[in-house]
């Protein structure tokens, strides 16, 4: 997220104000206060210093927000501090509380965000839900789907070039080729609990150890919900049929549609294999998934 001084300062560099004098001239600040901001700017990984000059690091998504910014004052304002994350969330119909607890951010927050962009029609709404209006701010929905791919990619909590899966203030969990000192997590940790896979990436989380067996199998929900690959996806099956007692109480619509394909014993559910299939595999664990 940025600061209003931060999204204010995009703004100027956007419009072409690419070094430190240049930059002061147009925000009215001191150069000591210019350098403050892009010292923020650099560390969230959203400029750059290229020769003494600034320039962004993900184009397409900053030129973009820049553009709205340009052309509607206010959007400064609301897609500071907060506003962007629930621009992105809102790409699809979603009600306070769904983007509350995606973005583990306060349902007063989110509402009165909601309020405000509701007041300039950023957001249309349908019955308890709400979703960007594209027809007065077209550009708002082009924006929300380059900001989600930028955040798959950079949060400066994480080494640059990891693959980000899910991320709220309090965590974050991707994947990285590297051998990496971050605690390991997800499809990292179900051989712990009697699933053995085989890797070609490693799964990290940014909380401290110990983690329990509810935070891995969390995170492999995020993982499938982003990463729609059948084998990762039968993995997590098999890990949740092995430990359902321990697990089947996590709120998650991936839970549930595990369920759902536990429950198809004939037949496949959109984005699954058969049942059939994953069973050849989970007979190697000890694990029937046909029986509930």
């Amino acid at each position: 997220m940025y600061s209003q001084s931060e999204m204010q300062m995009l703004s100027h560099i956007g419009s072409g104000a690419v070094t430190v004098p240049e930059l002061s001239e147009a925000a009215k600040l001191s150069k000591v206060q210019v350098y403050r901001i892009i010292a923020s700017l650099q560390e969230k990984k959203a400029i750059r210093l290229e020769r003494g000059e600034i320039v962004f690091l993900d184009q397409p998504y900053m030129y973009t927000l820049t553009n709205i910014m340009h052309d509607a004052a206010a959007s400064t304002i609301l897609l500071a501090g907060n506003g962007l994350d629930i621009i992105r969330e809102m790409r699809e119909p979603r009600t306070a509380a769904e983007v509350a607890e995606k973005l583990d951010i306060s349902q007063r927050t989110v509402s009165r965000a909601i309020r405000r962009m509701r007041d300039v029609s950023m957001l249309s709404k349908d019955g308890d839900r709400y979703t960007i209006n594209d027809r007065i701010w077209p550009e708002l929905k082009t924006l929300a789907n380059r900001y989600a791919d930028h955040s798959g990619s950079f949060d400066a909590r994480v080494p640059l070039g990891s693959r980000i899966y899910f991320k709220s203030r309090s965590l974050v969990v991707f994947s990285d080729d590297r051998n990496l000192k971050y605690t390991k997590t997800a499809f990292s940790r179900i051989s712990e609990y009697g699933v053995r896979v085989y890797l070609l990436t490693q799964y990290y989380c940014t909380l401290p150890e110990p983690i329990t067996i509810r935070d891995i199998f969390l995170h492999c929900l995020e993982i499938i919900s982003a990463e729609k690959e059948w084998r990762l996806r039968m993995f997590a099956l098999i890990f949740y049929k092995k430990h359902r007692d321990e697990l089947k109480n996590i709120d998650h619509p991936m839970r549930e549609e595990m369920d759902l394909v536990l429950q198809t014993k004939v037949g496949k559910v959109n984005g699954w294999v058969p049942l059939k299939e994953m069973q050849e595999r989970a007979e190697m664990y000890e694990v029937d998934l046909y029986d509930n």
